[in-house]
């Protein structure tokens, strides 16, 4: 949120060109702190180069393990889900939003910074408050999931009417505040229920979703725009009706399929 709010500025005050050494610096800070991170290897070390062949095919041991587990395939496509459904499109309708409507320092890069910061906010904070209700009991993180499908809607009904750059931004912290749930609590419990020795290629193949799922997204959102005249409110709701879409999927096999579960 910081970052985002203060490369808004930059640019938006001195322009792209400071923004993006900015940028730069910030990850030479961020390769520092990593670098700082004590690791305990939990596995065999493979001593052995990996080959192209070997990268692959573990690529779609991850895969095949998704298709024989459902319950595991449902939680490793939620972030799939967030990125086709809002954070593609979003990307689209956020540039369009600050350089023609809501248009704050250079080329609306001020109010583009603006809304990525509350975003920011909304998805800082919700793991945190949510976290604090749900502890470590699965059937409540399953059912916070749901509810971030509920905020995340609300946010976009807040922002569906873009009548002014206050009530985007509302609507905009109470989508981040939604995605967050959905995102950290779906990790949360892919990591308390995968095996270590497929954990690293399944989530290998979550994120090659999450990544095609999120080009796919954007690449519609513009598309939308430009070949169908669509208006950004068209584009609002149409990542409505997704999320509502996904927000049954999940509740009927992630949570309702899944009730006898014992309480963990």
């Amino acid at each position: 949120a910081f970052g985002a709010f203060l490369g808004g500025q930059v640019a938006g005050t001195w322009g792209i060109a400071p923004a993006i050494v900015l940028d730069a610096l910030s990850y030479l800070l961020s390769a520092y702190f990593i670098a700082k991170i004590a690791y305990t290897q939990t596995t065999t070390k493979v001593n052995e180069p990996l080959t192209p062949k070997d990268v692959t095919q573990q690529y779609f041991q991850g895969v095949s393990y998704l298709s024989k587990h459902k319950s595991i395939f449902i939680l490793a496509v939620q972030k799939a889900s967030l990125m086709l459904a809002v954070s593609g499109f979003n990307d689209v309708i956020q540039v369009e939003l600050s350089s023609k409507v809501f248009v704050v320092g250079e080329g609306g890069s001020t109010s583009l910074g603006w809304l990525y910061a509350i975003v920011g906010v909304g998805t800082g904070v919700s793991p945190i408050i949510a976290r604090w209700i749900t502890g470590d009991r699965e059937r409540a993180l399953r059912h916070a999931i749901t509810a971030g499908y509920g905020f995340t809607l609300i946010g976009l009904m807040l922002m569906y009417p873009i009548s002014s750059l206050g009530m985007v931004m509302t609507g905009a912290f109470f989508r981040g505040f939604g995605i967050a749930i959905i995102w950290v609590f779906s990790t949360t419990l892919l990591l308390k229920k995968l095996p270590n020795e497929v954990r690293g290629r399944v989530f290998g193949a979550e994120f090659a979703l999450l990544t095609l799922a999120g080009a796919i997204g954007s690449g519609l959102g513009g598309w939308f725009l430009d070949a169908f005249n669509f208006t950004l409110q068209n584009l609002i709701l149409l990542m409505g009706i997704l999320m509502f879409t996904f927000g049954v999927y999940w509740f009927t096999n992630g949570v309702w399929g899944t009730r006898k579960l014992p309480a963990q």
